[in-house]
């Protein structure tokens, strides 16, 4: 079952907000319709995913960094 409610990120947590998160972090997480569990194959797919995604934020960190490298190397290239 989902639970739904509007936290506005930008205020502070009311101390009812703070006793509803509460609760929640004690409560087991529970398959349900609306979230089913997972199989085995399925917990792989995922794993592969976050680390496929893993790796492409780094190669693209990568790139950028080299990227911004070069172009100081040719603004300094350009100064002299």
């Amino acid at each position: 079952m989902l639970i739904h409610k509007e936290i506005d990120l930008n205020e502070p947590l009311t101390a009812e907000q703070k006793q509803m998160l509460e609760t929640l972090k004690e409560k087991p997480v529970q398959p349900d319709e609306d979230c089913l569990e997972l199989t085995a194959e399925q917990l792989n797919q995922l794993a592969r995913i976050t680390t496929m995604n893993a790796e492409n934020k780094l190669q693209c960190s990568t790139a950028e960094a080299k990227s911004g490298k070069a172009k100081q190397l040719e603004n300094a290239h350009d100064e002299t």
